[in-house]
């Protein structure tokens, strides 16, 4: 099949057979499925940075006991992540474009989360044991600012002088049925738009000097992909007898239209963000703060 691009590493590490260049660990919390890959060595098919990857699959976000669950095993896994000192100032980045709802998860979240460093500057005797200094900041896209969102980010790391930051963005699936249906995190930064094939500049600890744990939900998927699944599917179904490579074949010959080079959503994504984005920012405020309930 085509290696049609992802963001997420227990996607990538179907491409490969190179089963040493990875560890894949899976467990079941009630109805959220955890996978932990660890890649060991970047190799051209993984294409992913050496790191930990965890996602969470769930079924769906209509029921508030399954999105409680889903925020639980978040938090979780954010604790397994990195590990946070009560002195720590962290900052929180939502990347994306709040004007186009696919791309708005990271602003949505941003703007639910407790920020804190302006209390520790105007009132630091009063400040509640049980937070930590928090900042949020959205650098909204190249489109928008002319500027690269790493180099936004960059001036105010300098600033603000952050031990972690916590980038959300919105991410591609190379699966229809994964489309809001799992989170990712991971501690190897982002490269924002990778996904579908809108390179910019990375964010992560090299770039930033500064340890980033990324977050993120696939929000889009290709048309190439939604066509190439189902072209299998039928195929499977009407137990056509064709052999792989002019499967192969059919299939690039489908793809290379010019008319399925764009990507898609699906119709219910304006409530699914705000599902999504209150999930994620939950964990998020429990996770950099100790106890909320004075706030």
């Amino acid at each position: 099949m085509r290696n049609i691009k992802t963001d997420f590493a227990d996607e990538s590490i179907q491409q490969t057979i190179e089963k040493e260049d990875y560890k894949l660990v899976k467990k079941q919390y009630g109805k959220v499925t955890l996978t932990h890959v660890e890649i060991l060595k970047k190799n051209r098919k993984i294409n992913k940075d050496v790191g930990h990857y965890i996602s969470l699959d769930f079924e769906t976000l209509q029921d508030e006991k399954d999105r409680k669950q889903i925020s639980e095993v978040l938090l979780k896994a954010l604790h397994q992540m990195v590990k946070i000192s009560d002195n720590d100032k962290i900052l929180i980045v939502g990347l994306g474009n709040s004007d186009i709802v696919a791309d708005s998860l990271g602003p949505s979240v941003a703007d639910k989360i407790v920020v804190t460093n302006y209390l520790f500057k105007l009132f630091p005797s009063q400040v509640d044991k049980d937070l930590r200094r928090v900042c949020v900041f959205t650098p909204k896209v190249m489109g928008q600012t002319g500027l690269e969102s790493s180099d936004l980010i960059k001036a105010i790391v300098k600033l603000f002088n952050p031990n972690l930051i916590i980038a959300i963005d919105s991410l591609a699936s190379s699966s229809v049925k994964r489309i809001n249906k799992v989170i990712q995190i991971n501690n190897t930064g982002i490269h924002p738009g990778s996904g579908i094939g809108n390179f910019r500049k990375p964010l992560n600890q090299q770039v930033l000097k500064v340890p980033v744990i990324a977050i993120g939900v696939a929000t889009v998927v290709s048309a190439e992909k939604i066509v190439e699944e189902a072209f299998v599917q039928f195929a499977n179904q009407a137990k056509i007898k064709v052999t792989a490579k002019k499967k192969q074949q059919i299939l690039n010959d489908i793809l290379s239209h010019r008319s399925l080079q764009m990507v898609v959503t699906p119709k219910e994504i304006d409530e699914d963000i705000e599902y999504l984005s209150t999930i994620i920012a939950t964990s998020l405020n429990q996770f950099v703060h100790h106890d909320l309930s004075n706030v």
